[in-house]
């Protein structure tokens, strides 16, 4: 029997917060075969990390277009890109040398799907009404996690919440942490986000607001209109990118 064609609904936000730069860069491609999703957050140390960012995002669609593929091989090159353009970006400007960014990169053959990721933007995975996975941040705060020492909601009011275990940036070799590969399901929602975004909200109104509206857009207005009643004096850029997907299968059972 003939597999019908999977589509995804997608909706993407970006907001500068009460930042004087928007740091945060996202973007997707999707082809015959394959899908690339993509979120990156430039580290708030230094004023030009947006031109990290800017380059990662743009880097990794741009390999992936003149590449596409699905697996950890193909993920690990599109870094190996990221890290020789910023490397070659800073080489030339030395007052770039200390600029940085995360990453988040989803890819599809639109039947599986396969993430890794760098620092502390993340993305959730939802399916059959709750959150199955969510990337585990590269900081400080997270080490404390896996010591047993705080708890994941903990981390986003712990005072070296900003500090980062791993990051793209000059000459840094950081590796990409990636995911197992897993089926693609009917109905599997994903979220990729910068720091700036979970932080005010809660994992419950994560998965409530995901559970509760079946479209993107729908569920992108929600979210934006519950952080900036959260906002403070000084509030980080906060960015999302959702992908919903349209597929035939039934969910069985988790695969990571």
């Amino acid at each position: 029997m003939k597999q019908k064609k999977i589509y995804f609904d997608i909706s993407t936000s970006t907001k500068i917060g009460s930042r004087s730069k928007n740091q945060d860069f996202l973007g997707y491609k999707i082809l015959e075969k394959y899908a690339c999703f993509v979120i990156a957050d430039g580290l708030g140390s230094h004023k030009d990390s947006d031109i990290a960012a800017n380059l990662a995002v743009k880097t990794i669609l741009n390999s992936f277009q003149k590449s596409p593929g699905f697996s950890k091989d193909k993920l690990n090159m599109y870094i190996k890109d990221v890290k020789s353009i910023i490397n070659k970006t800073c080489e030339n400007n030395e007052n770039l040398e200390l600029i940085g960014s995360t990453i988040v990169v989803m890819l599809t053959n639109k039947r599986s799907v396969i993430i890794g990721h760098i620092g502390d933007s993340r993305l959730y995975h939802f399916r059959d009404n709750k959150i199955i996975y969510q990337t585990k941040d590269d900081s400080i705060p997270q080490l404390f996690v896996d010591m047993g020492e705080l708890t994941i909601e903990e981390i986003k009011t712990h005072p070296d919440r900003n500090r980062l275990t791993k990051s793209l940036g000059f000459k840094k070799e950081d590796k990409l942490t990636i995911s197992n590969i897993f089926d693609l399901y009917k109905n599997d929602k994903f979220l990729l986000c910068t720091d700036g975004f979970w932080s005010n909200l809660t994992d419950f109104q994560i998965g409530f607001e995901l559970k509760k509206n079946l479209a993107t857009k729908k569920c992108k207005n929600k979210f934006n209109k519950i952080i900036e009643n959260n906002l403070k004096n000084d509030s980080d850029n906060y960015s999302m990118l959702l992908v919903f997907a349209r597929f035939l299968k039934k969910s069985k059972k988790n695969l990571y």
